[in-house]
């Protein structure tokens, strides 16, 4: 195999050429290649949701959860399945093997769900499944806030996520505090009971009056033309004018005259707030591959392109936060800083130890190894992430060795009198094996990590993919590249040996003759070399100290700690207000002010975004490896000063925890953002049971034991919330007598609650269908 050498030197034109190739194609695609936050892999989690309008979690686990379970269950490949139900909907979250098919995955739920919808209840909406995707999470927020109107900052918000989903890289925009529009016909009861009118006749009269109909054709001699009855709402005083009843005189009752037609919005579920400021606030996600430097750098040009458009308000300020594009950054500028550090440290200490010329090729084979390897990650059609970038500046102390032997190698070889061409052939050839031997003895320490089979071994698999790729390309410039350099640009000859290098030059030099540390280390290992047995027995013994010193410093009286994933330092800290109780998304809205107003003026945060209501948690945290508690009320969101310009991480989270920390009946954590995979909670207890009473005093007692542990907090459960509920028992006789029957009892209850929906209807300014309630 050494013989490669050769024949590379031989034929150096080819060799440079390729060289050359890798080299340049690497510089090439430093600005092609797509950098992202997170490495790109399929989360093994389904998540199946079943939206049906007022349904309690009791009804919503008997309806919904359990014929959904029944047709899931016998999934192949399945590994865990959990049920959450909630008002108005179920949620189911299957979680597969890391190693499942995406792809035959979600064919074979959306085939078991097909089946559980006969078992479904007919107001049920369509199921939707989803897989969970990294991609899914949101780069950059774009908060919109200022004093204007209501509907005006909602409608700005829902143009500019039509704007911002049409740039190819964004992959989706979800709008936090947006509020659903709804055209309410707001009964008055005296009016109604003066009528005798009942909610089957005003939605009879809706359903008849709110359609398309197409009339057909008519043909004539000069030509064909279609027919069509416009007969849909499209706008409130449509509504209003439509008649619900018609007397035996020819007297009608338009809708009008017994109710108050507005256009409006919902009771709000979910409310969003910047800086102390009411927001509408834009989540962007982008798309697989692309680069979220660009994706980033265009939703920020597309925005300020809107925001300079004539009707703009000049009120509506635009603010941003949660941006994963300062990571990015960071982490480029220090792989930077480092390939420039370690470039020139080498440099200086290859020129005292060999010189100017010889320093030049080992300077070089730093920056030229690492264009190879992003030439291949290039090639691979894979992204620039941050275990990459972890790899990469890792990598940076052990990939000049190589070439630092070859080049040391030469030298004494030229200085023993061979010809400069002989003398790196020599080197080539003789270091050869020992070059590639050390390079995989290296990588075999990460090999393992490639057969990692689980979401954090997915994760985790780029760090031994870079340094496989770096090392392989610094192995090659070491054995093949630098030779061929040197052979044709390397010293022609160098001086007579003298000094410490005469005395290991050739077979007639001397080792034991050389002078100063080298000589003392020299002497050192001779003398080592006469007792091999005590040498062994010391190393023996050593290792077992150490070993033994570790164990003593995890079960001491203060064990260290231990990290599964190094933390580095966040530029966002979030905090998660939970709540129980009956507490509505205004009385959730004011914990998320109060923690505001705590944590304002904390040094070192530069912005506050928050999230209240719905969108907080709830069945929300239940759509993968997600740690939000589901009985979160409120998500405040934090995000820093550059790391230069701020106090240490933990000792804001030191003075957030404290700030927060007294708040009667609200548990706030403090959490740094995860920069590594994600693994959920440190500790996982998960209990069964048939009967719920005694599954859920157990859970309590266990919750209560895990509390009383030194160094564990932030305990959680999944019991149901606490609330109070109110039911209505209908005499079934009793109204049987009255003509009436459950149906119509629930739909005048639900007069006094949400409203009725009696049609829908799609307004010149929407893109979706606009629910049409009637209410008290």
């Amino acid at each position: 195999m050494h013989r490669i050498v050769s024949f590379a030197i031989d034929n150096w034109r080819m060799t440079m050429g390729i060289m050359l190739f890798m080299v340049i194609g690497g510089v090439f695609s430093m600005g092609r290649l797509a950098l992202d936050a997170e490495p790109d892999v399929p989360f093994p989690f389904i998540t199946v949701s079943v939206v049906l309008p007022g349904v309690s979690p009791d009804d919503a686990q008997r309806l919904l959860i359990r014929p959904l379970e029944t047709e899931l269950k016998s999934i192949n490949g399945l590994k865990r399945m959990d049920g959450v139900a909630s008002n108005s909907v179920g949620i189911m979250v299957l979680e597969f093997n890391a190693s499942f098919d995406q792809d035959k995955a979600i064919q074979d739920v959306i085939e078991k769900v097909n089946k559980a919808r006969a078992e479904f209840p007919s107001e049920a909406r369509e199921p939707v499944v989803e897989e969970f995707n990294a991609a899914t999470i949101p780069i950059v927020v774009a908060n919109l806030f200022g004093d204007v109107p209501e509907r005006e900052l909602q409608r700005r918000g829902k143009e500019l996520k039509r704007i911002l989903e049409a740039i190819p890289e964004v992959l989706e925009v979800s709008v936090s505090g947006e509020r659903t529009p709804v055209l309410e016909a707001v009964l008055d009861p005296a009016q109604v009971e003066a009528t005798g009118l009942t909610l089957d006749e005003i939605s009879a009269a809706v359903g008849r009056n709110n359609s398309l109909i197409t009339a057909g054709v008519i043909e004539t001699d000069n030509g064909k033309f279609n027919v069509k009855l416009p007969g849909l709402i499209v706008e409130p005083a449509d509504l209003g004018e439509l008649v619900v009843r018609t007397g035996s005189n020819g007297a009608i009752i338009r809708l009008s005259d017994i109710a108050t037609v507005r256009r409006g919005f919902k009771d709000p579920t979910s409310y969003a707030r910047f800086n102390d400021r009411v927001s509408v606030s834009l989540e962007v996600s982008k798309r697989q591959g692309e680069n979220l430097l660009d994706t980033n750098a265009k939703v920020r040009a597309t925005i300020d392109a809107y925001m300079a458009r004539e009707d703009w308000p000049e009120t509506i300020k635009v603010g941003y936060s949660q941006d994963r594009s300062n990571y990015i950054l960071s982490m480029v500028s220090s792989l930077s800083s480092s390939i420039i550090n370690a470039v020139i440290l080498v440099f200086i200490v290859c020129i005292a130890a060999l010189g100017f010329r010889s320093a030049l090729f080992v300077g070089w084979a730093v920056p030229s190894s690492f264009m190879m390897a992003l030439f291949l990650f290039w090639v691979n059609g894979q992204t620039i992430n941050m275990m990459i970038l972890f790899g990469l500046i890792l990598s940076v102390g052990v990939l000049v060795d190589s070439a630092i032997v070859i080049i040391e190698f030469a030298d004494r070889k030229l200085a023993e009198g061979l010809p400069r061409k002989e003398a790196f052939r020599e080197a080539g050839e003789r270091m050869f094996w020992p070059i590639i031997s050390s390079t995989a003895t290296t990588l075999a320490a990460f090999l393992p990590l490639l057969f990692w089979d689980d979401v954090t071994g997915k994760f985790m698999s780029y760090f031994p993919l870079t340094m496989i790729y770096v090392l392989t390309a610094s192995m090659f410039m070491a054995v093949i590249f630098l030779p061929t350099m040197g052979s044709l640009i390397g010293p022609r000859t160098v001086s007579k040996p003298v000094g410490n290098l005469q005395a290991l030059s050739g077979a007639d030099g001397d080792p034991m003759a050389t002078t100063g540390m080298l000589g003392i280390y020299v002497r050192f290992i001779a003398r080592l070399i006469r007792y091999p047995l005590l040498v062994i027995a010391a190393t023996g013994m050593l290792l077992f100290a150490i070993v033994m010193i570790f164990s003593a410093s995890l079960k001491g009286p203060t064990p260290k700690p231990v990290e599964f994933f190094t933390q580095s330092p966040s530029d966002q800290i979030y905090l998660l207000a939970r709540a129980r109780g009956n507490t509505t998304p205004a009385a959730q809205l004011e914990i998320g002010k109060q923690i505001e107003n705590r944590i304002r003026g904390i040094e070192g945060v530069e912005s506050i975004y928050t999230v209240a209501g719905s969108a907080a948690g709830g069945g929300s945290a239940m759509n993968g490896p997600s740690d939000i508690p589901t009985d979160t009320v409120a998500k405040v969101y934090t995000e820093l000063y550059p790391f230069e310009e701020r106090p240490p991480l933990m000792h804001i989270i030191t003075e957030l925890t404290e700030a927060v920390s007294d708040i009667p009946g609200v548990l706030v954590e403090v959490t740094a953002t995860d920069n590594g995979p994600p693994i959920g909670k440190d500790i996982g207890i998960e209990l069964r049971s048939d009967d719920a009473e005694s599954l859920r005093e157990t859970t309590l007692r266990v919750r209560a034991h895990l509390e009383s542990f030194e160094g564990i907090i932030q305990v959680e459960d999944t019991l149901p919330l606490p609330g109070v509920e109110w039911e209505v028992d209908v005499d079934r006789a009793e109204a049987g007598r009255l003509g009436l029957d459950v149906g119509r009892i629930g739909a005048a209850v639900q007069l006094l609650t949400e409203g009725a929906l009696v049609g829908q209807y799609r307004p010149l300014d929407a893109d979706e269908e606009v629910d049409i309630r009637v209410r008290y």
